[in-house]
């Protein structure tokens, strides 16, 4: 179902697209060609990503500032 999803957000040229197209190469995490504003898999990559993301939110009802001070208590015991 997920490469349908992407399919579909590839062949539409709307404004809501592109901006959903955008968010999805970031949360890839993967970098584009010189010129080349998304691929397919980068696509769905990011989209996984977000189906995660939103699921976690979902499941456990943290807030942004709760997760924003766990990567800070990450990072903090990693150099310690």
């Amino acid at each position: 179902m997920a490469c349908v999803v992407v399919n579909h957000l590839q062949q539409s040229d709307t404004p809501a697209a592109e901006k959903l197209q955008k968010y999805l190469v970031q949360l890839s995490g993967r970098k584009m060609k010189y010129g080349v504003e998304y691929t397919g898999p980068a696509l769905l990559a990011g989209y996984f990503v977000l189906l995660a993301m939103t699921q976690f939110l979902e499941q456990n009802e943290i807030s942004i500032k709760k997760i924003k001070e766990l990567a800070d208590q990450s990072f903090q015991a990693a150099f310690v």
